[in-house]
């Protein structure tokens, strides 16, 4: 992102340079002629490569044959964003190879490290003779259910990816131009994104210039005119009223405002090329199709949208993160002739996407008058826990586009410029020159990407001759972690401070300048620095007072790597963390029919990026007790996540009020009122990386708690309780999980019937009351089979545009349990339980996974009770 310091002089100049951008000359392209039918989920396609100049031996790239692979990007989180149920495979199948009419023999190459098959799928090399003038490809593959650019999501296709082979230049670009000409035929009565195709007798025909031409079809599209643009979406679309006189002009806050909301992008998107005087291309066609990892990116000739964009709640911060990225393609849509007329294959994605990245940013400082990173919109909710995680390690679709303030990942390389290679993309290249040039060289470079008609190699050649544009592109493939050295200071006589700073970089040997920052006393700042040479180097720095911070790339611009760091890779860049506003870590509320009422709030004390230390706070209500308790925890092992490591010891004091009358068949002893204090230990291990909802791992807990008990008449008891609770999360597929759950516990000391242990709760088995099945000793197993049918895997159910429904899983579970030395009336020592359960995963406000659970637990064994037959509990985490 464009900081504070540096945004407004640059962006301000490049306005008053900007000129008018002149026409792109047309190159030579081969021809395409694509035969394409559709039969159920089945495509045959028969590809004639006309007009292409080569001999020896050609390659042709099959970009759908990706889907044939598992993602290696995918896990139990992300598998929702790839597949609408289960893994669903569908290679490509080549049935023949001819070159001038001939059949050719042909070899399969599938890619390898950067280039695997999962991301850039297969070339196809064939073998030609001199003077050879034309080839035909025949190949047929199933349309997977998939989310993305080549899949099908009930009746709606998406083939927004190249779905017919296409020659290569070179082995890691496809050849941009060529003429397209695509018949595509289908049994289905289906209508068609593009306002361009015509059709003829159940086919439809078109022509374009250009990469690829995307096919996007659907029964019953809707079409939406808007100004300087079409809207074409699966699925009706809320507008404002026109007309905001009486009842019917009244706004409906309840509904996204999509259309308005693209609108107002494409308006201030023309208004930015305007105003940088670059010509527009005319009105784009913005197609909403189903995809979870590119929220807004191009595909041929037509702008694709995930269709969840603006399903947020109503906030302007929040949603410039959407506006953001749909000016971005929109911009990259109008420079689409310049950047296929004017850079080479190896340069046009790079090229395209920084001349998008530069007019956004000037898209934003035109309206706002300033350019601010997710950091600085969303910081001052930093408290929400949801926000936190957001912040730290986020888990949610579209979190590049979202939260990637220099480095955009893009695990998956949906988008074909990006498939081959994980070039650099526009934002983080722009930053690297911000760096490295002046801010004079900076504008002229600029002026030539936007203005002169000049490939961007050639004008920073000119422009910034020592410029290391190689080591920038190659920047994504060399993970790093920078981190802080010695640091020492001395005193001069004139009573100045001079610092020495070490910085170290681990991994891989990229070079780049980084940026150094000393704060001193009474808020003086100075920085340094370090030209990036070699694997360590010294800077030094002059404070008037004495040194309180030290901070290695004050503003965020190196992207470091997770996998290169230890702990968090920004943990290591200071030698003074701040603390993070207090975090509500854990909110839960659990009602359920026999009247009781849980509550449960945690707040913990953390500093920036350390994975270590974690003090909290914990107050809590229960049909047994209510109080709070004060916690210390240290984790160690290996990172879960960036916020998080696998394991942890914690201790911690506790105080609470134990109820009266828990117990309804105990004596007045067992019943009285009690104050307790003491302490606890714990030590835990959970690998279990989806927080909502595991689909995979293992967690065990074991502890011990010591305790006084003050009776309200005086008396005192003293009890040991040792306990161990673990799971273990088997997938079986993707939308099923089986889990399995035992813990056991046991009170040494004389407890009162408050303290004891129980087989019941909401996280016991379910079917038993608070106070039935209780004893010196209990333990317990429960398995809990969870499944989500196939009508509920993929919603959008708007709730007010507070929350949106996602997903309605199922859950059926069993469990069985005994009480040792037990105190109750119960006849058995002994319950055994059924019960099923829903759970609803929604999106709170259309950013961060939450969950509603809803469970009626029955008990299987149980005489001579009047309790009821069946518990319904209401909670807000899953049964862990």
């Amino acid at each position: 992102m464009i900081s504070a310091p540096h945004a407004r002089p640059a962006l301000c100049a490049l306005f008053a340079m900007l000129g008018l951008l002149v026409a792109a000359p047309a190159l030579a392209a081969p021809t395409y002629r694509v035969e394409a039918h559709l039969e159920g989920d089945e495509l045959r396609v028969e590809t004639i490569i006309d007009d292409f100049d080569a001999e020896g031996e050609v390659r042709l790239w099959f970009y759908t044959d990706r889907v044939g692979a598992v993602p290696d990007a995918m896990n139990q989180q992300t598998a929702r964003w790839v597949f609408p149920r289960e893994i669903d495979l569908a290679p490509v199948r080549i049935e023949r190879v001819e070159v001038d009419g001939s059949e050719t023999p042909h070899t399969r190459l599938a890619g390898q490290g950067v280039r695997s098959r999962d991301v850039a799928g297969t070339d196809v090399v064939v073998t030609v003779g001199d003077g050879a003038r034309q080839l035909r490809i025949v190949h047929r593959q199933r349309v997977p259910e998939r989310f993305g650019r080549f899949g099908r999501v009930g009746e709606r296709f998406t083939l927004a990816g190249p779905w017919y082979p296409l020659l290569l230049e070179g082995h890691d670009g496809f050849r941009v131009l060529g003429d397209h000409h695509v018949r595509f035929c289908t049994d289905e009565t289906l209508d068609f994104a593009d306002g361009g195709w015509v059709e003829r007798e159940g086919c439809v025909e078109r022509q374009l210039r250009g990469t690829f031409l995307p096919v996007m079809a659907s029964e019953g599209y809707r079409r939406y005119a808007v100004e300087h643009a079409t809207i074409i979406s699966h699925r009706g679309l809320y507008r404002e009223p026109e007309d905001r006189g009486g009842l019917t002009g009244l706004r409906d806050l309840g509904r996204a405002r999509v259309i308005d909301s693209i609108e107002g992008v494409v308006r201030s998107v023309r208004q930015t090329l305007r105003a940088a005087r670059v010509p527009l291309r005319g009105q784009p066609t913005v197609v909403l199709v189903p995809s979870r990892t590119e929220l807004a990116a191009i595909a041929g000739d037509v702008v694709v949208v995930s269709d969840r964009i603006y399903e947020l709640f109503p906030l302007e911060q929040i949603r410039a993160l959407h506006d953001r990225a749909l000016s971005r393609a929109l911009f990259r849509w109008h420079l689409r002739d310049r950047s296929d007329g004017l850079e080479g294959p190896g340069d046009a994605p790079w090229a395209d996407d920084l001349r998008a990245v530069l007019l956004t940013d000037l898209d934003l400082q035109r309206r706002h008058g300033e350019v601010l990173t997710p950091r600085e919109l969303l910081g001052w909710a930093a408290f929400n826990p949801v926000i936190d995680q957001l912040l730290y390690a986020p888990q949610v679709a579209f979190s590049d586009t979202l939260f990637g303030v220099v480095d955009e990942p893009d695990a998956f390389r949906d988008d074909p410029a990006r498939a081959r290679y994980p070039f650099i993309r526009g934002r983080r290249l722009l930053e690297h020159a911000r760096d490295r040039l002046s801010e004079r060289e900076l504008n002229r470079w600029s002026y030539a990407l936007l203005r002169m008609q000049r490939p961007a190699r050639t004008a920073l050649a000119r422009i910034a001759p020592e410029a290391p544009l190689a080591d920038w592109l190659r920047a994504p493939t060399m993970p790093v972690n920078y981190r802080l050295g010695e640091v020492t200071t001395e005193r001069r006589d004139d009573g100045a401070y001079v610092h020495r700073i070490e910085i170290v970089r681990e991994g891989a040997a990229r070079h780049e300048p980084v940026e150094v920052l000393v704060q001193a006393r009474r808020g003086e700042r100075a920085t340094a620095t370090w030209d990036g040479e070699g694997e360590r180097g010294v800077v030094e720095v002059v404070t008037q007072r004495r040194r309180r911070s030290v901070v290695i790339d004050p503003r965020g611009r190196l992207p470091e790597s997770a996998e290169v760091a230890d702990g968090h890779p920004l943990r290591d860049n200071t030698d003074t963390l701040r603390f993070r506003p207090p975090i509500i870590q854990n909110f839960n509320v659990a009602f359920s029919t026999e009247g009781n009422f849980i509550g449960l709030i945690d707040l913990a004390l953390r500093r920036r990026y350390d994975l270590e230390n974690t003090l909290a706070l914990n107050l809590n209500t229960g049909p047994r007790s209510r109080g709070g308790s004060l916690r210390y925890s240290r984790s160690f092992g290996r990172k879960r996540d960036t916020n998080s490591r696998v394991a942890s010891f914690t201790s911690g004091i506790f105080a609470d009020r134990l109820r009266s009358n828990f117990f309804s068949s105990g004596s007045d002893a067992d019943n009285a009122g009690a104050w307790r204090t003491g302490f606890f230990l714990r030590a835990t291990y959970n690998d279990q990386r989806y927080f909502i909802d595991p689909r995979a791992g293992f967690l065990v807990s074991g502890g011990i708690r010591g305790a006084l008990v003050r009776e309200d008449d005086g008396t005192r008891r003293y009890t040991i309780t040792p306990s161990v609770r673990a799971n273990v999360t088997v997938p079986i597929g993707l939308r099923t999980a089986l889990v399995m759950v035992g813990a056991a516990a046991y009170v040494v000391g004389d407890p009162i019937a408050t303290q004891l242990p129980g087989l019941a709760g909401r996280f016991g088995l379910r079917g038993y009351q608070t106070d039935e099945l209780i004893g010196r000793g209990a333990g317990f197993a429960v398995a809990e089979l969870r499944f989500t049918p196939t009508a509920f895997s993929d919603l959008s159910w708007n709730l007010a545009q507070v929350e949106w429904l996602r997903e309605v899983q199922l859950a059926v579970f069993a469990g069985a349990g005994g009480v040792l030395d037990r105190r109750d009336s119960a006849e058995l020592p002994y319950g055994i339980e059924a019960g099923a359960g829903v759970r609803l995963h929604i999106d709170h406000g259309g950013v961060q996974p939450g969950l509603v659970v809803i469970d009626a637990a029955f008990p299987l064994v149980r005489r001579g009770s009047s309790r009821p037959p069946v518990t319904f509990f209401f909670a807000f985490e899953q049964y862990l």
